[in-house]
């Protein structure tokens, strides 16, 4: 609940607007109407994760399905469970100047700690129809602004625009979502110091370390509810970590690099789908797939196909976030083998596997070392050496692959080529079997490889 005063706004963003913000869909019964009861489990779902405060009726809302009343609806809902205990923001984005500002004025009664507003996503076609429609916003609102900055609205603003929005008195920011890099590193540089600006995806830390420049506030994603459940929130412990400046890089990578690569994916290939349009069907489905309520898209946004969303499930799956039991090493040992610092009785667990989906699984159930098997003759001829490529892609780097060769011919030359193809994977060991070699025999075809 907002409790600064007009003037007071963009004092109260830099102190409040912090870590992860979420952005809500909206979900739908079978007959077309609000599912209520599943809103309000989504909310609390993503409370549990967290996130430091969420925003309805936005793009991934879609909020220019709803009639006015049903933005009101889901607006009540939040505010009931946020209960001034949660930060919320409401998109008031309108085609009518007066629908917009009963919205605002609905969410200032509500309780509403922060507004968002975008071009009217028709006529306006200049850069100054955009600063007068948020300046007339402003004028009759206490509540602090941040501007969507969107393709998706019809217009992009360029950052010396959205400097000249920044100097309205209760514009406290800019979510910065054009899509465009240059465009959200130049805003970045040339108002991040006078106002929030935020981008509302991972590279921009990256950038910022280049560049000198730190984000705040992730405003606002879905991709805490897409990637975390709350046992497991490992996206949102990355960005509370990342917007107070820790870019803590090895865990993106251990936790959330290929969650996050499957959904670039996915969104991209909606998005090209669709010529553009927000990819609100596969958002939606893929919280289904996570737990949450969703429903069908309105239209004129068509769902995912039955084949979409079995391929969706399917590269999913072994990718969701499931939490595991600290390890803590019990043991000094190898150098090689403890460089992970990740034994916790003192003893390995190696697990065998035979395909990507089994190896991954096996990493997150704990494995010290995942053992890819049965890779006859030494690599030669078999589609092995594919799958162990594979899954040292996608395992992190300080995570131990093992190659098991099966049975193998009693010679140290076929020994050292296993062994030298199985490094050129990138394994970490290999395991050998011989036929019918007595131990001694098999030690010294070891050493002589």
């Amino acid at each position: 609940m907002a409790t600064y005063a007009k003037h007071e706004a963009q004092e109260w963003a830099w102190e409040t607007l912090k870590g992860q913000w979420t952005t809500l869909c909206t979900p739908f019964t079978p007959e077309d109407t609000i599912d209520e009861a599943g809103l309000r489990n989504n909310i609390r779902h993503v409370r549990r994760l967290g996130t430091k405060g969420a925003g309805c009726t936005w793009g991934m809302g879609e909020f220019w399905s709803l009639t006015h009343e049903e933005r009101l609806q889901v607006m009540q809902i939040l505010a009931d469970e946020a209960n001034g205990q949660w930060l919320t923001g409401a998109h008031i984005t309108h085609t009518s100047a007066s629908a917009m500002l009963d919205l605002a004025q609905n969410a200032e009664n509500m309780g509403f700690d922060v507004l968002i507003v975008a071009p009217p996503f028709i006529v306006t076609k200049t850069e100054e129809q955009v600063i007068d429609w948020v300046r007339h916003l402003a004028d009759n609102t206490r509540l602090a602004i941040m501007f969507y900055n969107s393709p998706q609205f019809g217009i992009v603003l360029s950052p010396a625009s959205l400097k000249r929005l920044c100097e309205i008195p209760n514009v406290v920011g800019i979510k910065e979502a054009s899509f465009n890099q240059q465009l959200s590193i130049e805003t970045h540089l040339s108002i991040g110091k006078e106002a929030i600006i935020s981008t509302p995806d991972e590279w921009i830390f990256w950038r910022g370390k280049e560049l000198g420049f730190q984000q705040q506030v992730m405003f606002s994603n879905t991709s805490d509810w897409r990637f975390d459940i709350p046992e497991a929130n490992y996206y949102v412990q990355f960005i509370d970590k990342a917007t107070q400046g820790n870019l803590d890089e090895q865990f993106y990578e251990t936790h959330l690099r290929r969650i996050k690569e499957l959904s670039d994916a996915w969104w991209t290939r909606t998005v090209d789908k669709l010529n553009g349009a927000l990819p609100v069907a596969m958002v939606k489905y893929w919280g289904e797939l996570m737990g949450l309520a969703s429903g069908h898209t309105r239209y004129p946004l068509p769902g995912l196909t039955d084949e979409e969303k079995a391929e969706l499930k399917q590269e999913l799956e072994p990718l969701k976030p499931r939490p595991l039991a600290p390890a803590q090493p019990a043991n000094e040992r190898v150098g090689w083998l403890t460089g992970n610092n990740s034994f916790f009785s003192g003893m390995l667990l190696m697990v065998s596997v035979q395909n990507v989906e089994e190896a991954l699984e096996a990493e997150r159930g704990g494995a010290d070392v995942v053992d890819v098997k049965n890779l006859q003759e030494a690599l030669v001829g078999s589609g092995h050496p594919t799958v162990v490529r594979q899954i040292r892609n996608q395992i992190a780097a300080e995570n131990h692959v093992s190659v098991t060769l099966g049975v193998v011919p009693s010679q140290p030359g076929t020994v050292a080529m296993a062994a030298y193809a199985a490094a050129m994977l990138n394994a970490t060991s290999v395991k050998v079997g011989f036929r019918n070699t007595d131990y001694d025999t098999a030690v010294e075809i070891l050493i002589q490889a």
